[in-house]
């Protein structure tokens, strides 16, 4: 049996971070999940093993391989191109255990710079889910239940309503 010390707290964090991008709070549960692991396993776990963790996760933030900002970028980027809401992405990002404020602030620039909106995002939603003018079928037989699926996909009703009135573009249905 492995004895659990820093150096091997820090060896795990590695091993994870070269796999995952990974926040300061999701690296924290997955050695605390270890840790639980561990103890269960009958291995004895060290009475000043938060203190550990909290010296490794320092450690893996001053050389820069957890960076919390980053994590907000790329999955505010990941998330928003998907289609999802803004409140979905907020709501995420805040189970991952990230700041509220800076996700928001971030979203808010991120919205700025690529003139972006909660109303793009129901409408690439619409496109990725074949809903709404997406249809093949007639799309004014399901207007209901596409503003019912946009509403539980995090949409306020206006902007489901805005997106279903949104005419696509003309589509090319030539086969050459």
């Amino acid at each position: 049996m492995k004895q659990i010390n820093k150096t091997r707290l820090t060896n795990i964090t590695l091993f994870y971070l070269e796999r995952f991008e990974s926040s300061s709070f999701k690296t924290r549960k997955m050695l605390e999940r270890r840790i639980q692991k561990e103890r269960l396993n009958g291995n004895i776990i060290p009475d000043n093993i938060n203190t550990m963790i909290d010296e490794v996760i320092q450690k893996m933030i001053e050389l820069g391989y957890i960076n919390d900002e980053r994590v907000i970028q790329n999955q505010v980027q990941r998330l928003s191109n998907s289609g999802k809401s803004k409140s979905f992405i907020l709501n995420k990002l805040k189970q991952d255990g990230l700041c509220p404020q800076t996700v928001s602030n971030y979203l808010r620039t991120f919205d700025e710079e690529t003139s972006s909106s909660d109303l793009t995002r129901a409408h690439n939603w619409l496109k990725k889910h074949k809903k709404g003018q997406f249809r093949i079928k007639d799309a004014s037989l399901f207007y209901q239940k596409d503003l019912a699926a946009l509403g539980r996909a995090g949409f306020s009703y206006e902007i489901a309503k805005q997106a279903l009135e949104i005419n696509p573009l003309q589509k090319d249905n030539s086969f050459d």
